[in-house]
């Protein structure tokens, strides 16, 4: 099926999927960079989406992810705004959003993700800060607020952060090609592991069982060329790199099971589309082993971005959002079957 676009703000960049208004129909938050706004787009349950409700955040960001910060049953969004040097936290209200809590970061934060790091029950955030080539943690307190934790530091540049089971920390370091795992101890703080080799200038990562092992394993977009798929090991570890070739400049990686065949699949966004009439995305059936069939392409907008998943039209099948950069929509891709 053709992918359906939607208008939202100047330059999305990423897409966080959830039930925001608590209908049971998922909906989307889109931040768009240039313009200092989230776009709202509430789900009609069939696939379509209603038009934006902007709200207003300032500065200019990269990431957002949608997470139950407060315990309220209600979905809310922490932001990593680079153009203000902090995340931002808006607590759901009633199905749109409430004031802005932000929390200072380093120079120049382009991504957060929201996971109970220190085993405490309540979610925690770790920002990258990738002008300061830092990344932050923060330890989570009742009621949703926040108290600064430690910094971590020793990158080239920190692009993207991923939570792994057990209060791990999986982070892209662009420029060294790797991709770093912090292992939370026992006294409190982070345990760094050997870097795991990516491919060449890795921009965000997945997690999930790719070969169905029990173990997590990571597969990174490598903005240099392709996706590379990093199986993890025994101890902890992964094992080195498989490369698969996509598009153009890879920017965003997702796991699903687009088929239903009980293995994981990989689906790409390939930025690389200014001035073109379409941007594409990559899908890569899995086999169950680790391994990808090669990629299936399908048409979106320009320049896109960012590939999010949810199951749209409630068929039971993973659904795929778009941020298309170069022309201020989001695209649907609905799979068929």
């Amino acid at each position: 099926m053709p992918a359906v676009a939607y208008s939202v703000g100047q330059t999305p960049f990423a897409i966080a999927v959830a039930d925001y208004n608590s209908d049971h129909k998922l909906d989307l938050a889109v931040v768009n960079h240039d313009d200092g706004t989230v776009s709202l787009l509430l789900g009609n349950g069939d696939g379509t989406f209603q038009a934006q409700t902007l709200v207003t955040i300032g500065g200019s960001s990269f990431w957002l992810a949608a997470s139950d910060i407060n315990g309220d049953g209600a979905p809310d969004l922490a932001i990593a705004n680079s153009g203000l040097d902090e995340v931002q936290i808006l607590f759901n209200d009633a199905g749109g959003f409430g004031p802005i809590v932000s929390y200072p970061t380093g120079n120049g934060p382009n991504c957060v993700v929201v996971a109970d790091f220190n085993g405490d029950g309540l979610p925690d955030l770790a920002v990258s800060d990738y002008s300061d080539i830092t990344v932050n943690v923060f330890w989570g307190l009742d009621a949703g607020a926040f108290v600064a934790g430690p910094t971590l530091s020793g990158f080239q540049s920190p692009i993207f952060v991923a939570a792994l089971p057990g209060g791990s920390l999986a982070i892209a370091d662009q420029h060294a090609d790797e991709v770093d795992v912090y292992d939370w101890t026992a006294d409190g703080g982070f345990l760094g592991s050997p870097p795991s080799g990516a491919g060449s200038w890795p921009t965000s990562l997945a997690v999930g069982d790719l070969n169905r092992d029990g173990i997590p394993d990571l597969a990174a977009s490598d903005y240099n060329g392709g996706v590379s798929v990093m199986l993890g090991s025994s101890d902890g570890g992964f094992e080195p790199a498989t490369n698969y070739a996509a598009g153009g400049n890879p920017n965003s990686v997702v796991m699903a099971d687009f088929n239903l065949d009980g293995n994981l699949d990989l689906a790409v966004a390939n930025s690389s589309s200014f001035g073109q009439a379409a941007g594409t995305i990559s899908v890569f059936l899995g086999r169950g082993d680790g391994t990808f069939a090669p990629q299936v392409t399908f048409a979106v907008g320009v320049a896109p971005v960012d590939v999010a998943v949810g199951d749209f039209n409630g068929d039971g099948y993973p659904d795929l959002a778009v941020a298309n950069s170069g022309d201020r929509t989001i695209s649907i891709l609905l799979t068929t079957h």
